[in-house]
């Protein structure tokens, strides 16, 4: 069909044809444009979180690297605030009550989660566990306030 054309007819047709793709994709580049700049907002925003898990990451490599102190059948209260200063925690605190010799209670502000796992890992290996435990989430990602009751474990 195409050998039947004559030379003007088949000129008018590819230019007929570019003109259509030309403006097909246009129009696909039109409806595209929203879609990517929401994109690019997102990829500014992952970039972020991903700072912010690689700080945390650090933190928690330094955290491992620290050395333990060993297990105390003293004062829990003094031993809960040291396993606090020792990770780093004390910015967070805004309670620390002994309801008696056996029990704490804490409660944190804006404090990473990573570091609250990682500090409660600690008082269980200190023979202090988590008697109860109420986690509120924060608008940043991986930052929660804490309040949880702690008890020394029976020999």
């Amino acid at each position: 069909m195409w050998q039947l054309r004559t030379p003007r007819e088949r000129v008018v047709i590819l230019i007929l044809a570019t003109m259509l793709l030309a403006v097909l994709y246009g129009g696909l580049m039109l409806s595209v444009a929203p879609a990517r700049e929401r994109l690019q907002g997102r990829v500014a925003v992952l970039r972020m979180q991903a700072g912010v898990m690689e700080q945390q990451a650090l933190a928690l490599e330094r955290l491992r690297a620290m050395p333990r102190p060993p297990a105390s059948r003293s004062d829990l209260g003094a031993l809960v605030r040291a396993q606090i200063d020792v990770a780093g925690m004390s910015h967070g605190l805004t309670k620390l009550d002994m309801p008696d010799p056996n029990q704490v209670t804490v409660a944190f502000e804006n404090l990473d989660f990573a570091d609250w796992l990682a500090w409660v890992a600690d008082m269980d290996a200190q023979q202090v566990r988590l008697a109860a435990c109420r986690i509120d989430a924060q608008a940043m990602p991986g930052v929660v306030n804490v309040t949880a009751s702690l008890q020394r474990v029976a020999p």
